[in-house]
């Protein structure tokens, strides 16, 4: 999968992206097991995506996001599983103080119960955020997963404290939600949108 913007190509990482991705991810060589673990982690989704396409599976992957001018890595971007409790959401903007404690009792319930969901990815190097990169990474890739891939629905995660990220998933035009319970801690507030073609399939 490649899929270009005004600004952008997202396209597959290569073993000879991992200097620049330990750049974007911030680890040093100074940090081995890091080191160690984000060449394997580049290694697998280089090759996995077509492993996945001869099984004839959703082509999940984190993506090498470089500027369209000069080639420069300055993110990762992709569609990736996403497996957590979502029957445990509720609605963000003040709707969650509408809650109720029978509510919160069948969130509880189903705290253990988790599903799958295709999940967006998406990190822009320090240096390069606050220009819409990855807003425009996102939109490029929710429109090949609704477009070509005829995904459902798409879902983002990201911490409470994540202002940035909670702000690209505003732009995108995602439903908000948070966790009801303290568990799991990564799952905090989780973005949602549904593919418009859902609404006219009833």
């Amino acid at each position: 999968m490649r899929l270009s913007t005004s600004r952008l190509m997202i396209r597959p990482m290569s073993d000879d992206d991992l200097p620049a991705i330990l750049r974007v991810l911030e680890i040093t060589e100074a940090d081995a097991d890091r080191v160690a673990f984000t060449a394997r982690y580049v290694h697998a989704y280089s090759v996995l995506p077509e492993v996945l396409e001869e099984l004839h599976q959703p082509p999940y992957r984190d993506n090498a996001m470089e500027l369209a001018q000069g080639g420069e890595v300055i993110g990762l971007a992709g569609l990736v599983p996403s497996f957590n409790p979502f029957a445990q959401l509720r609605p963000m903007d003040g709707k969650a103080a509408g809650a109720t404690a029978g509510a919160r009792v069948r969130a509880a319930v189903s705290a253990a119960l988790n599903n799958p969901e295709v999940g967006l990815f998406y990190h822009v190097a320090p240096g390069h955020r606050r220009q819409g990169y990855a807003r425009e990474a996102a939109e490029a890739l929710i429109g090949h997963a609704f477009g070509q891939l005829g995904a459902h629905r798409i879902v983002a995660e990201t911490s409470r404290d994540n202002a940035a990220s909670i702000a690209v998933m505003r732009a995108l035009g995602m439903t908000l939600h948070e966790n009801a319970l303290a568990e799991p801690p990564w799952f905090e507030v989780v973005g949602i949108l549904t593919n418009p073609a859902a609404a006219q399939l009833g």
